[in-house]
């Protein structure tokens, strides 16, 4: 297991203390960085005043679904917090293709005011996370870069807050 957050006070100490025990850098984003272990079945993401992030991350503790990842909230201030997720992989290309088609036909659905596409689950978690966006004026995207795979293949968003 990583090291609990509750002894550092800053995301800097925190994040050398990951490294120093194993826990290797392995995404970056714009709120913060992902770490990762061989052998562990989560990774760890570090993120500095995401407010995206956090409600993202609140509103999957609320709303679990396929589509959306299993996480654990560890930290949360004003400054940093830490989230542990269950480690997913990345989209295969028919995943890919996939979000790809669905994200378009939403948008367009969107823009058209027409009936919400298949899978009926992506579009309800979608309307409810662009409500959030549009009511704190955060931007808002489910296409592929924010999507990964569980092993069995099911597509997970994971970031669509921004």
């Amino acid at each position: 297991m990583p090291p609990s957050p509750a002894c550092f006070k800053s995301v800097h100490s925190y994040r050398d203390e990951l490294v120093n025990v194993g826990w290797i850098k392995i995404g970056q984003g714009a709120g913060g960085t992902v770490h990762g272990k061989t052998g562990q079945d989560i990774v760890v993401k570090v993120s500095e005043a995401d407010a995206g992030y956090l409600a993202f991350v609140k509103f999957v503790s609320a709303n679990a679904s396929a589509c959306l990842p299993r996480l654990n909230l560890i930290r949360d201030d004003q400054n940093w917090a830490v989230t542990h997720i269950e480690r997913l992989n990345p989209l295969s290309s028919t995943g890919a293709a996939k979000v790809a088609a669905w994200w378009c036909n939403y948008m367009a659905a969107i823009k058209s005011n027409m009936a919400l596409p298949e899978p009926v689950e992506w579009s309800t978690m979608a309307e409810a996370l662009r409500s959030m966006a549009i009511t704190n004026k955060w931007g808002f995207d489910m296409k592929e870069a924010n999507a990964m795979e569980r092993p069995d293949g099911t597509i997970v968003f994971t970031d669509p807050l921004y």
